[in-house]
């Protein structure tokens, strides 16, 4: 089976302009850049594959780190952001030079979309020679799965076992596996019961909402260190570090 490759249409549907301030997209910038400054990762050359139309690298950007990314889809960036994206590329065939300069890698809820993780992860390996640094998000626990990962792809959703296997296939020290969202979860899971499917359509919050959201995000931050790591939530983060 194919691995899925978002189109024009599915981030028109799933990243409608202004989603960079909705909760989840500043919750997930808001962690990214925790672990990127806990570990001391900040001055890095950090490299964000399957990066879409660029939003979280924009975030990244504006908070002072040197983020590009890349992505296979054929997709167009915004103005601001494209030059710091390599779009319709193959991020294991851009410039040797460029990837010997990488120091970390972001896959940010792409794995899931492919079928066979394992060479998928060995390729980037083999391609970025000097990254020591694996900073994966995705989506998590089977008994989520809905309509939403079914439109958009999925072939899985993960839990902290298989993040530490995953680990262990590719020789990495896994240095931090938790899930986050907890609250997100457990709301999600019950309107999933009562409903039976999730909207699939991304919500661009505008005006005062703004404002509520970048609370909200804070406030699912703050959940994501306090909650024990074990604790489900419909999202994990994890750490590898290679030797």
């Amino acid at each position: 089976m194919k691995d899925s490759v978002f189109t024009d249409n599915d981030y028109a549907l799933a990243y409608p302009p202004g989603i960079e301030h909705h909760f989840w997209t500043q919750t997930r910038v808001n962690i990214a850049v925790d672990l990127i400054r806990g570990y001391a990762l900040q001055k890095r050359k950090i490299l964000e594959i399957g990066c879409g139309k660029g939003i979280m690298v924009r975030e990244l950007r504006l908070r002072g780190l040197d983020c590009l990314g890349a992505d296979l889809a054929n997709v167009t960036a915004p103005d601001d952001i494209s030059s710091f994206v390599f779009l319709n590329q193959d991020a294991c065939q851009l410039d040797q030079g460029f990837r010997d300069s990488v120091d970390v890698i972001l896959l940010l809820d792409v794995i899931e979309h492919i079928e066979f993780v394992q060479p998928f992860l060995e390729r980037i390996q083999n391609a970025f020679t000097n990254v020591k640094w694996f900073i994966v998000m995705v989506p998590a626990r089977k008994e989520f799965w809905s309509n939403y990962d079914t439109h958009f792809g999925h072939f899985r959703r993960y839990d902290l076992e298989m993040m530490r296997a995953l680990a262990s296939t590719m020789n990495y020290q896994l240095l931090l596996n938790r899930y986050f969202f907890h609250a997100l979860y457990l709301a999600a899971f019950i309107h999933l019961r009562l409903s039976g499917k999730r909207e699939v359509r991304g919500f661009a919050p505008r005006g005062f909402a703004r404002p509520f959201h970048r609370f909200l995000a804070s406030v699912f931050y703050l959940e994501s260190l306090l909650m024990p790591a074990s604790a489900p939530g419909s999202s994990i983060v994890a750490l590898f570090k290679k030797g």
